[in-house]
């Protein structure tokens, strides 16, 4: 049994015992009562942002008189492991992460939480949130989560390094063109040949920059309907190549392995294809950085085709209390949650957070530039909903791009190869859904 027919067989069996199992089992039992309130419970993955959830989720518990916010922490890898095992075994927490490159696993699971917005529209003003990510929230027109913050591909760029290279600031008319030619001019070799700063960084192990440049390039990885791979055809094949030439060709982004540590923190790579606004508190505590950002430089077909993924929270389908389980979820989507978010550095999904908080504060600290931020929305696509998009990318395609780009392997021997394997992938899952 080949790859791709195994990862495709477990992954069936697997989602088919959780289907059976929630079916099956009774509905939690053991949400129990606090002070007369009750209670939901809220699994969240131990990271940086604890101590603010713990904040808002204490602020929630003293407003509300009915309901009691209770927080379960995981370790942050488990994460997914852990709310799998628990919505199999028919104890899913009622409030759970959703809204990025999971939720086409978690649709099945997830309460539609449509009514509850349609209801209670005008205190959540919804015209108030971006609308590319009220649209992300959405699926077939129903309401299913609510974002809490966002991320949004974009070129981020040291101010220092080229100013110190005499090279134009990035601007949002760059190309691709544009892109090499100052990574050309900004990437420093000493005598010895080796490289103290690199034009850009390069992203490997995941499809955040390549299938960006796939996408600009007027490629995509799969057909809208994720039936067959598209990575075979020669606008992919285009996108792919400039990925590996920014190494092999024009020398502007170092092979995996062989980049500074940390990254574009390191003050030593002067552009950043792609980058994460969760990094910017990272990057601001750095002293000695000086950094912005502007728009993805467009490719030869569209400047369309970054990444958009949301944070968001939703109701378990399985939940005892949808009402109250509701009231959590508006709670942390209100401006007074979103406000917090902000003033802690995250992108704010609300307009006039933004305009109160990020748009001040790009004033006097970076990125000043805050507008790029948004103005990306309009060029961002958001991941496929499909369930079996993680294996094929990461499984099945993810493994030969980044032998491409470690080993130096043939950009367009190397697409028709993850084409191949992927569309077998692909028909054994067609087969399994045709089966009685």
């Amino acid at each position: 049994m080949n790859q791709a027919i195994f990862v495709a067989s477990c992954r069936l069996i697997a989602l088919g015992a959780a289907f059976l199992c929630i079916s099956g089992c009774a509905r939690r039992t053991d949400a129990g009562d606090v002070k007369g309130k009750v209670t939901v419970t809220w699994m969240v993955a131990v990271d940086f942002t604890r101590d603010l959830i713990q904040e808002l989720a204490d602020k929630f518990n003293s407003e509300n008189p009915r309901v009691h916010l209770k927080i379960a922490w995981v370790p942050g890898p488990n994460y997914q492991a852990k709310l799998k095992t628990l919505i199999a075994a028919g104890e899913a927490p009622d409030l759970f992460y959703c809204g990025d490159v999971w939720v086409a696993y978690l649709m099945p699971f997830l309460y539609d939480i449509s009514g509850f917005v349609q209801r209670d529209a005008s205190e959540l003003e919804l015209d108030d949130f971006y609308p590319q990510l009220i649209e992300a929230c959405k699926h077939n027109g129903r309401f299913y989560f609510l974002p809490r913050w966002f991320n949004v591909s974009l070129l981020y760029y040291n101010r220092g390094i080229f100013r110190e290279a005499g090279v134009g600031m990035p601007t949002a008319d760059w190309k691709w063109d544009d892109y090499l030619r100052a990574g050309e001019k900004l990437t420093k070799r000493g005598s010895s040949g080796k490289v103290g700063i690199w034009g850009s960084t390069i992203s490997p192990f995941w499809w955040g920059e390549w299938l960006t440049l796939v996408r600009q390039a007027g490629g995509d990885m799969f057909n809208p309907d994720i039936t067959r791979c598209t990575l075979g055809t020669p606008e992919a094949i285009q996108g792919m190549q400039f990925y590996y030439d920014k190494i092999y060709k024009y020398g502007i982004s170092p092979p995996p392995g062989l980049e500074p540590d940390k990254g574009f923190a390191s003050n030593k790579m002067a552009m950043e294809f792609g980058g994460h606004t969760g990094n910017w508190i990272t990057y601001n505590a750095i002293p000695g950085i000086d950094w912005d950002i502007e728009v993805l430089p467009a490719g030869p077909r569209t400047r369309c085709g970054g990444e958009l993924a949301i944070d968001a929270l939703g109701v378990s389908l399985t939940t005892r209390y949808p009402e109250a389980a509701w009231e959590a979820v508006k709670f942390m989507a209100s401006k007074h949650s979103i406000r917090r978010h902000a003033e802690k550095g995250y992108l704010s999904v609300r307009k006039s957070i933004a305009k109160e908080i990020l748009y001040e504060r790009a004033k006097t600290q970076n990125p000043h530039n805050i507008k790029a931020a948004y103005h990306a929305l309009d060029f961002a696509v958001p991941i496929p909903r499909s369930p079996d998009f993680i294996e094929l990318a990461l499984e099945i395609i993810q493994p030969d791009i980044d032998d491409m780009i470690t080993r130096g392997l043939n950009p367009p021997a190397v697409c028709r190869q993850v084409t191949k394997a992927a569309d077998a992938y692909l028909n054994v899952v067609a087969l399994q859904k045709r089966a009685p």
